[in-house]
């Protein structure tokens, strides 16, 4: 294994233990070093959604952040889970503004994600048949259809919630697929800015988000979604 290969597999599952990935890690120190920064931020990143904040908060907070462009504005972002506690962010993006009356945990949890693994920076060769089913059913999920170009396949955690992320080849741009499993939401609601445009909307099992580029038909890669992939209800 290269470290091009461990680290795409850290980024998706950072606790692995296969055999081939625990080999290079222990002799690669640099490697090593990347999968404990990996781990120490989906554990800041755990933390911060623990928070439970007042609803009249959020109304006062916009908060300019670029979560989308440049490593600089990523280790900003990611700094700001540490101080998380007390503060509801509607995160700005790149050129751009999430602009929103207030920001529910799981609109906090999408942004968050997506700035953890910005879809332009995956979205490179395709991943196989096997791993996006083998991911898809770790989430409770069966693939009985088509998605697309699936460029990259990971789980993480939304608190105890096992969650499932995709960036598919879309029409304009990659597009992210967050599949939230015991996730609730009330209805659907869309997210906003200049460089990326989101939906997220209620499941059988949960709630789903979509985030492309503008102009990207989230709704037909939604409706292609429900249609390619059924839940163990």
């Amino acid at each position: 294994m290269n470290c091009l290969e461990f680290r795409r597999i850290c980024l998706a599952e950072p606790g692995s233990q296969d055999n081939d990935y625990l080999r290079h890690q222990q002799g690669c120190p640099r490697c090593a070093e990347h999968a404990v920064s990996v781990i120490r931020g989906d554990k800041q990143l755990a933390q911060a959604l623990r928070v439970d904040v007042p609803d009249n908060l959020a109304s006062r907070i916009i908060l300019r952040q670029s979560i989308f462009s440049g490593r600089a504005q990523r280790r900003k972002a990611r700094r700001m889970y540490a101080l998380a506690a007390g503060v509801l962010l509607a995160i700005g993006l790149a050129g751009g503004w999430f602009i929103v009356n207030h920001v529910p945990e799981v609109d906090r949890a999408v942004i968050a994600r997506i700035n953890a693994v910005p879809a332009s920076r995956v979205a490179k060769g395709q991943i196989s048949s096997a791993e996006l089913i083998r991911v898809i059913r770790t989430v409770g999920g069966e693939l009985n259809g088509e998605i697309g170009r699936v460029h990259y396949a990971s789980i993480y955690y939304v608190r105890e919630n096992q969650c499932g992320q995709l960036i598919v080849q879309g029409a304009v741009g990659p597009v992210t697929i967050l599949l939230m499993p015991g996730v609730y939401i009330e209805g659907a609601r869309d997210l906003y800015s200049k460089e990326l445009n989101g939906i997220v909307v209620p499941t059988t099992i949960g709630s789903m988000a979509i985030v492309g580029e503008p102009g990207e038909p989230l709704h037909d890669m939604e409706q292609r979604v429900r249609a390619a992939v059924t839940w163990q209800l």
